[in-house]
């Protein structure tokens, strides 16, 4: 039926099992005899509605070929489910409830009892270890320098690779099930609110893993406004790297709770719809219709174990990869910047360059709660460094404050640290790679600025905000009332101007009233 009514032929295939692929190939080699007029639609002119008639003739093709093992009118195992997911009461409260499941067994249950061999049985041998090798040598600097410069630096990156990859291997079977397309289509109507859309939705999904191969994925965005819009905001999501941050201080001061975790992707969420505001607000090109986004939603499959397994090894080995360079080049770099002066003197850490250059910074940082346990330098220090690379900013606290981290900041403080670091300017591979798919460095010098207002206003926002609900409770939650009833206020008279504005000809309509 389908090659009498396209005229072409059609092969049966299966990808998994690589069943009829290469006679597809072969027939798509050959150079047809004739030519067959295309299907034409007398449609309008908007690309989507097009876009949107070609799968519905396809989808009404295809009713007559295919053979569904459901009796008629019963609704398959895809449908049942999408009527949950894809219910717009019920989309977003599933999806939080999804990643919660995923934080809770990667950071709190499984990842954290895996973590804590590494940290608390691999990590105190080693430096046992190496400590009584370097005995015989009678040089305390370099026994300094091996124990809590490298080992203290790389193993307390390496210790939250459980974690990392339970959970990228739990989003790889999310994306091998078909669930996170689901969660592109029910997110790319937000998105175009702040004049972003799905494509741009799959660019921040990737930031989940890096942020470079994220921002190079915005090529394909045709709006430039909207592609440039994408590469600004996408560092905004917690990848691997900030994973480990995010890990580091939910385990050692936030008592390992995983809403705690899941709340910083809501902050994130937050920061990228303010951003998008923003940007769409001080952008001066309009664009009316946008770029269309169509996806086909697969039906929901089981996830191969090996699939999973090859994902959850090279984010592992990649990982690694950078304990063994980066963090090590950098962990080395820091040892010296901490025990050395600026006469390359030895000196103790209050008195070194590291110090003294974090001292002079550190005012700028006061008002955000990195001081509020009296270790303001040493966590503004830690900041600065994760432009390197975001594991840095662990290695560097783990160097400066060899005693541990616990009594050193507030949980507040501790909060917003995090926070901070997740929403500022990315490591400088990101920032390379900022800078080449924008084209223009003023473009790049741009995207930065922004990048740092935004981390900066929404990490202040929060500390002062919990600052005031410590101490004032009362005026708290008279503030917040008088928020939401403003806010109820100005979306009730905008719906009524809507309203009055429609001429009840929907057909003909140019307002979105619905």
């Amino acid at each position: 039926i389908l090659q009498q009514k396209f005229g072409c032929k059609f092969f049966k295939i299966s990808a998994t099992k690589n069943a009829g692929v290469d006679e597809l190939m072969n027939y798509c080699s050959i150079k047809p005899k004739k030519r067959r007029k295309p299907i034409s639609f007398n449609l309008e002119s908007d690309r989507s509605v097009q876009i949107a008639e070609r799968y519905r003739y396809i989808e009404e093709a295809l009713r007559y070929a295919v053979k569904k093992k459901t009796r008629d009118g019963k609704q398959s195992l895809t449908e049942k489910i999408d009527k949950i997911v894809l219910n717009k009461w019920l989309a977003f409260p599933v999806f939080f409830a999804v990643m919660f499941v995923i934080f809770y067994l990667s950071i709190d249950s499984v990842g954290k009892l895996l973590a804590s061999g590494i940290n608390d049985v691999l990590t105190p041998l080693f430096k046992n270890a190496v400590t009584k090798l370097l005995a015989r040598a009678e040089s305390p600097w370099l026994t300094s320098l091996a124990v809590d410069g490298v080992i203290s630096g790389v193993m307390s990156v390496i210790g939250f690779l459980p974690q990392v990859m339970i959970l990228f291997g739990l989003i790889a079977a999310l994306e091998a099930s078909g669930y996170m397309a689901r969660v592109a289509f029910i997110t790319d109507r937000l998105l175009s609110r702040i004049g972003l859309g799905g494509r741009s939705f799959v660019a921040i999904i990737l930031g989940c893993g890096c942020s470079v191969p994220a921002i190079t994925s915005c090529r394909v965005i045709k709006d430039i406004r909207e592609r440039n819009a994408t590469i600004a905001l996408t560092p905004f999501t917690p990848c691997s790297a900030k994973l480990a941050v995010i890990s580091f201080f939910t385990a050692r001061i936030l008592n390992g709770n995983a809403m705690i975790a899941v709340s910083f992707y809501l902050v994130s969420i937050a920061a990228i719809i303010v951003g998008g505001l923003a940007l769409k607000l001080l952008s001066r090109k309009r664009n009316k219709y946008g770029d269309a986004f169509v996806m086909e939603l697969p039906a929901y499959r089981k996830p191969s174990a090996a699939n999973v397994g090859r994902q959850m090894w090279e984010r592992g080995k990649a990982f690694l990869l950078k304990a063994g360079t980066v963090i090590l080049a950098s962990s080395v770099v820091l040892w010296t910047l901490t025990n050395f002066d600026f006469r390359f003197q030895l000196s103790d850490v209050a008195d070194s360059m590291l110090a003294q250059i974090g001292k002079f910074v550190s005012s700028v940082f006061t008002p955000l709660g990195f001081d509020d346990g009296g270790c303001g330098w040493q966590y503004t220090v830690a900041a600065i460094s994760g432009v390197v690379a975001k594991e840095t900013v662990i290695t560097t606290l783990e160097i400066l404050l060899p005693a541990g981290i616990e009594h050193t900041i507030s949980p507040l403080g501790a909060y917003c640290f995090v926070v901070y670091n997740i929403l500022t300017i990315p490591c400088i591979g990101a920032i390379s790679a900022s800078f080449a798919e924008q084209g223009n460095w003023k473009n790049g010098v741009k995207t930065m600025i922004f990048q740092l207002a935004v981390s900066y206003a929404v990490t202040l926002a929060i500390y002062q905000t919990g600052r005031l609900v410590t101490a004032r409770p009362s005026a708290a939650i008279i503030a917040v009332t008088l928020f939401t009833l403003g806010c109820a206020v100005v979306l009730s008279v905008r719906y009524l101007v809507r309203r009055k504005r429609c001429n009840r000809v929907c057909s003909n309509c140019q307002h979105n009233c619905k």
